[in-house]
């Protein structure tokens, strides 16, 4: 009798070390999903609906057994068993996993989540696109300036037809579209000249090409830039990348904690400020690969860290096998049933019907 007391003494003890570990990381969930509902509610509603599951597997439990006496045992098992899909599966597990998920990914996560925003909210403020689209338009125009005018002088000193003839003249033409202009101009006869004076004219066509080649880049730039960023979102992604390298500098000095939800809450305003500004202005944004893509644009009202911090978010990524993949998920998930079930043992231990009764 002594030992069977000691039994449940322990039991009692170890139901309540395990329910306490299992009820605070279900709090911690909601409160991460839901921290505007006070604390102490969202401590009253857990420890209600673990007591509520334990009961359940207790119902179980006590119907399965056939020493003791009780009355419509199918219909208790048969509730018992509701009870428990209810109040453990589709709550107290998938809370408990998230919770022990979040702790354990959610540095990686924020730090991930500022480093890649940040990269494309630094093109906007930089105008970073604009300014490599220019660079391309000026090159690949350069580039067909050079070979145009290799051209012109190929068939300038051509020795069957020396001389700036029709070919030469068609060339030319082509030479004035690159350039954005009316014509570019015949420079004077060379009928008759050396080679010595048709090498000198094919300097003089390149330095008139080149001459007219600054300004057109200059008409480059001007219609680039009224179609890059303008000043509102490059001042607008300044000011967020400010806030995230205030929070960046506070996780690595260990003053902004990343578990408590009101910390993580405001840094996810900035991070969300960001996610929008880049959907906003997608175009002007050059994308590292196709999930930044979607990521920025498609699902730009859920930053890594909303998706983060709801339980319902982290368990779709996880069976879906996007967000989050390669983070020990089903780890936690066996730790949360584990606890949870080590809690429900020794509540039937601590309360088993041990004798036939009626």
């Amino acid at each position: 009798m002594g030992q069977n007391n000691l039994l449940k003494a322990i039991s009692v003890f170890a139901f309540l070390a395990l329910a306490a570990w299992s009820c605070w990381a279900t709090e911690t969930s909601l409160h991460l999903l839901l921290p505007g509902i006070p604390v102490v509610l969202l401590w009253v509603i857990v420890i209600a609906f673990f007591i509520l599951a334990s009961y359940g597997t207790k119902m179980i439990v006590d119907s399965l057994n056939q020493d003791i006496y009780m009355e419509k045992r199918g219909l208790k098992l048969i509730a018992g068993i509701i009870i428990v899909i209810l109040f453990w599966l589709f709550f107290s597990m998938p809370t408990n996993t998230h919770t022990f998920f979040y702790k354990n990914a959610i540095h990686d996560v924020v730090t991930e989540d500022i480093t890649t925003t940040s990269q494309y909210l630094t093109q906007l403020s930089e105008n970073i696109m604009t300014e490599k689209a220019i660079e391309d338009a000026i090159l690949k125009k350069q580039s067909a300036l050079d070979a145009e005018l290799n051209a012109l002088e190929q068939e300038i000193l051509n020795p069957q037809r020396t001389g700036d003839g029709t070919i030469a003249k068609d060339i030319r033409a082509r030479i004035a579209k690159i350039l954005e202009i009316a014509e570019f101009h015949d420079l004077g006869t060379t009928e008759g000249k050396s080679v010595q004076k048709l090498k000198q004219l094919v300097s003089m066509y390149r330095k008139a090409a080149y001459d007219q080649f600054e300004l057109t880049k200059i008409n480059i730039y001007k219609l680039y830039e009224n179609q890059g960023v303008n000043k509102s979102v490059r001042d607008e992604a300044k000011k967020i990348l400010v806030n995230l390298k205030i929070a960046e500098d506070g996780i690595r000095d260990d003053m902004l904690d990343l578990d408590d939800a009101d910390e993580v809450k405001k840094l996810n305003g900035h991070l969300s400020k960001g996610y929008a500004l880049i959907s906003n202005n997608r175009a002007l944004v050059s994308f590292t690969n196709e999930d930044d893509t979607i990521r920025y644009t498609e699902n730009s009202k859920n930053t890594q860290i909303t998706k983060l911090l709801s339980v319902w978010d982290v368990w779709v990524s996880y069976l879906k096998g996007t967000d989050f993949r390669g983070r020990g998920m089903l780890l936690w998930i066996m730790l949360s049933i584990l606890v949870d079930l080590g809690a429900f043992l020794f509540f039937d231990i601590a309360f088993k019907k041990d004798q036939y009764t009626i």
